[in-house]
């Protein structure tokens, strides 16, 4: 009864905590949770009603939100509920985690704060950042109590959270003691977990992969020829206070590997190993620089740095003096100041996450989707030219761009066959296999088109705009998205 009446008071101080953020959903956590929303109300999983589609990244956070969302009756605040419940997981796992590195909890406390105040994680809320925290840990305290099947089973679990998440499976297996036979199992286990969704991904959705990864890799770096490494330098610039913030503990990693412990060197190689290694992939992919990409570092850095600031503490505190023991204590705020500078910037109540690059804010958005319910019919095709997320969830109407619509992204595929070379078309064949095109969807008659403003494109569309809508947010501080009345195909375009 002591254990539940805790469990609840630590979830409760989440559930306050994770409310304060329920206004600064980033757009793209509205994709995924269009995808709840649909698979909540018997749709399936697609974004719109009678089309697949496959642009949701993280299938495990889909069918989480999905599920507590029924259960609480409010898909928003589904994100809320979940990553109140997935930190004060986090919390119990980071404590058992402690307590076999360390004897006590200090670690635990340090981590905690460390994630649940870091402004990158924050600034992920509703995306899979907390998810794949939690699973984190977990592989962790499986892989310490050298539970394998147990551990198969959870990194099955972190790739549904996270495709990227398939590049701690080599990482452990190198890490395992005993015999190769063990390795093997885990990834035979780890296989038979992820078989399930990767059947259901590739016979009813077309592929393996979600369609994201076309997409992502076609950005090619916002067009401005970054790449995660560069892009570090970029969210500095923009986002200076809030970025190192989220890596206030990086300069203690180094001293986890000072430990005399096996285990707690073999772990922080694992995290650091893992965040390196991601770092290297999404840079050579050339993947746009999101800022929930960096989730990947800045997690596993929070966790290796409290482990060093944990060996510190425990190799010098015997001997450290008043005011260096009070150093070392203060460190467990780091993160939490930063965060709290940073909010204090943004304004009370919070509409913006503290790290982000959208165009506006959550409530904006909602204003305008809300508009298209009242005033578009629900049979009516709108092309989005501008974040794809809340607009869609709460609008309720049939918007198009490749991220609802699966054509966009396999027809350039299909045209692009006869020139890819012959290992890239095999690779092509077998992912493809099951996806056809679909029947195209109607003509649309609207366009939603974002752009900063002032801007001279107005004058060339000022005669088709049925409305309009400022935007304002730290990323783009002054928007405007427009609903424009396209002219029929017959007419030549407005120049």
């Amino acid at each position: 009864m002591r254990r539940v009446a805790e469990v609840a008071a630590v979830f409760s101080v989440f559930l306050a905590y994770t409310h304060l953020f329920r206004d600064t959903f980033v757009d793209d956590a509205f994709i995924s949770l269009k995808y709840s929303d649909m698979l909540a109300a018997g749709e399936g999983w697609t974004f719109l009603p009678g089309r697949m589609s496959n642009t949701a990244t993280s299938p495990l956070n889909v069918i989480v939100h999905a599920a507590i969302g029924m259960l609480i009756g409010s898909m928003p605040y589904a994100i809320v509920v979940a990553t109140a419940l997935e930190l004060t997981v986090s919390f119990f796992l980071l404590q058992r985690i402690a307590r076999h590195l360390f004897g006590h909890t200090y670690f635990a406390w340090l981590a905690i704060v460390g994630l649940a105040t870091n402004c990158l994680l924050v600034s992920t809320f509703g995306l899979e950042g907390t998810l794949f925290t939690v699973l984190l840990l977990w592989s962790v305290e499986r892989f310490l109590a050298q539970r394998w099947i147990h551990l198969g089973i959870v990194l099955g679990l972190i790739v549904m959270a996270r495709p990227d998440g398939a590049l701690l499976v080599p990482i452990y297996m190198a890490a395992m003691p005993g015999r190769w036979t063990q390795r093997v199992s885990v990834a035979l286990v780890c296989a038979l977990t992820l078989a399930p969704w990767e059947l259901f991904s590739w016979v009813h959705l077309g592929s393996f992969v979600p369609d994201t990864l076309q997409i992502k890799v076609g950005q090619r770096g916002w067009g401005r020829g970054l790449s995660l490494v560069s892009g570090m330098g970029f969210y500095f610039q923009k986002y200076p206070l809030e970025f190192l913030a989220a890596f206030t503990l990086a300069p203690f990693v180094p001293l986890a590997w000072r430990s005399s412990s096996r285990e707690v060197k073999t772990v922080a190689s694992v995290l650091a190993g893992y965040g390196v290694l991601h770092l290297a992939a999404y840079t050579v992919m050339g993947i746009p620089p999101y800022h929930w990409y960096y989730t990947n570092q800045a997690v596993p850095a929070v966790i290796v740095g409290a482990l060093g600031v944990t060996v510190l503490v425990t190799q010098a505190w015997q001997r450290a003096s008043g005011m260096s023991r009070a150093a070392l204590a203060v460190t467990v705020l780091l993160p939490a100041a930063g965060l709290a500078v940073s909010t204090s910037r943004i304004g009370w109540p919070l509409k913006q996450a503290p790290i982000h690059t959208n165009w506006g804010t959550h409530d904006e958005y909602r204003e305008v989707g809300l508009w298209l319910r009242q005033h578009i019919p629900d049979d009516t095709t709108i092309f989005m030219v501008s974040e794809m997320g809340t607009v869609p969830f709460y609008a309720q109407r049939l918007i198009i761009n490749e991220f609802s619509d699966a054509n966009m992204i396999y027809k350039p595929i299909l045209e692009r066959y006869p020139t890819l070379p012959w290992p890239a078309q095999r690779a092509v064949d077998v992912n493809f296999f099951w996806r056809r095109l679909q029947p195209p969807v109607a003509d649309w008659p609207y366009k939603l088109h974002h752009y900063e403003w002032p801007n001279d494109d107005e004058a060339s569309f000022r005669d088709q705009i049925v409305k309009s809508w400022d935007t304002s947010t730290r990323w783009i501080p002054s928007g405007r998205l427009y609903l424009i009345r396209l002219k029929p195909a017959s007419q030549p375009p407005a120049k």
